[in-house]
């Protein structure tokens, strides 16, 4: 659990931690990522709280990745799991439900459904039934899951870079085993609107570009890893094109078309001999140059 000047979330996100009823070994690790709020004093306080084993890192600031990465460091246990520290579990059985088919189906992943909430109220949902997911219809986020640790044996999170959570489609889900990959439909994770948080500042924030750095730059760490440019694969490429523009559409024009021009030049590198089957205007404005066609088309 990453932790940076989060002390208006963090005793909820802790206690709902606290909470959970299970049988099973778990240890949780924080990470409070050189807060400057009552954070510190906050997971402090609440140490004595823990049924678990409870390992807490202070450190200075690394940003997301480099907090994730500190945790992934003292990594020994079969499964991992991920929770942002202004969210919450679910329940006091997230844990155990999520473990439980984990450990009986010998599984990569279990994702459970999920409560988005906004002003401490349920907005959305996404509700998972039980049985075999597909990858397609994993969250893209870490959390909200248990994944298995020897996924991330290789890999980490890309320190210095906004968005980081593109691991998971472009590097940790290619690894799965397909057949190991199930939904339930318990909820396990709310997932909290944050305003401080990347998605929200991400329009207002040069940082917005890295959605195309990292984008390309986990495209190489495929090579690095042998895994192949695939249909599936390419279809999401396209949608991350889509995507990214989106984050930037308050960046000046000059900056939105050096990021077209960028992005129209890889798909006509590395992916001149696929066709999509779902994006056909989008793959056409790119593989043709027509900035205002691909523009027009990311505003729908």
């Amino acid at each position: 659990m990453p932790c940076y000047n989060v002390d208006k979330y963090i005793t909820n996100c802790l206690n709902s931690i606290y909470g959970q009823k299970t049988n099973y070994k778990i240890r949780l690790i924080v990470i409070n990522d050189g807060s400057s709020d009552e954070t510190k004093k906050l997971i402090e306080l609440s140490k004595n709280n823990c049924p678990f084993e409870l390992v807490i890192i202070h450190q200075n600031n690394k940003g997301l990745s480099g907090a994730r990465n500190a945790g992934l460091e003292l990594l020994d246990s079969k499964y991992i799991m991920f929770i942002d520290s202004d969210d919450s579990l679910a329940g006091t059985n997230a844990i155990d439900s999520l473990l439980s088919v984990a450990f009986f189906r010998d599984a990569d992943i279990v994702e459970g459904s999920i409560n988005y909430i906004n002003n401490n109220k349920v907005s959305g949902i996404k509700q998972h039934e039980n049985g075999i997911l597909s990858v397609r219809d994993l969250c893209g986020q870490v959390w909200g899951k248990v994944i298995k640790s020897n996924l991330f044996q290789k890999i980490c999170f890309p320190s210095s870079y906004w968005f980081e959570d593109s691991i998971m489609a472009q590097l940790v889900y290619p690894q799965v085993n397909c057949e190991k990959v199930f939904g339930i439909d318990t909820f396990v994770y709310n997932y909290t609107s944050n305003s401080h948080s990347i998605t929200h500042q991400a329009a207002r924030n040069n940082k917005c570009i890295d959605s195309l750095y990292v984008t390309l730059r986990l495209y190489d760490d495929r090579r690095i890893l042998n895994l192949n440019n695939t249909q599936e694969y390419y279809e999401y490429i396209l949608r991350m094109s889509r995507l990214s523009l989106r984050r930037m559409i308050r960046m000046p024009y000059k900056v939105k078309k050096a990021f077209f021009d960028i992005y129209s030049d890889f798909i006509m590198r590395e992916f001149s001999n696929f066709n999509s089957c779902s994006y056909h205007l989008l793959e056409w404005s790119l593989k043709k140059g027509w900035y205002f066609l691909f523009y027009l088309i990311c505003l729908k």
